[in-house]
C-alpha cells in the first residue's frame, strides 16, 4: 500500500488459547496450551501446537466441568517449564490473537515467573 500500512491479512499471526485451573489470573495454573498459525489469512494445521500440562496440584471440579481436563489427564504431562520453549517458538515473530487474550497473557506471564523461580 502507498500509505505505509499493512493489511491484516498480510501479517503472520498466531491464535493462542489456554485452559487453566480457574478464572483468576493471579492464582490459575495452566493445564493446556494451544497455538495455531495464520499465514496469508489461512490456518496452518500442520505444526499446530496443543499440549496438556501438569499444573502441580489438583484441578478443581469447576474447571474440569468447563474444559473437560481432569487430574488423570495431566498425570503424565510435563510441567509448564517443560513445554514453554516449544510453545513460545510456535508464536515467535507473529501477531498474537485470541479470545480473552488478556487473561491468557496474564496467566502465561505468571507461569513464566514461577518457572524462572523453579516452581512447577
Amino acid at each position: 500500500m502507498m500509505d505505509g500500512t499493512t493489511p491484516l491479512i498480510a501479517l503472520d499471526a498466531v491464535v493462542i488459547d489456554s485452559e487453566t485451573t480457574g478464572l483468576d489470573p493471579r492464582s490459575a495454573r495452566v493445564v493446556e496450551l494451544a497455538a495455531v498459525r495464520l499465514v496469508g489469512g489461512r490456518i496452518e494445521i500442520e505444526g499446530a501446537f496443543r499440549r496438556l500440562i501438569n499444573p502441580g496440584g489438583p484441578i478443581p471440579l469447576a474447571a474440569t466441568r468447563v474444559h473437560g481436563i481432569d487430574d488423570a489427564a495431566v498425570t503424565d504431562a510435563p510441567a509448564f517449564r517443560g513445554i514453554w520453549p516449544e510453545f513460545s517458538d510456535a508464536w515467535a515473530n507473529a501477531v498474537v490473537i485470541g479470545h480473552t487474550i488478556g487473561f491468557d497473557l496474564a496467566v502465561l506471564e505468571r507461569a513464566c515467573c514461577w518457572s524462572a523461580a523453579g516452581m512447577p
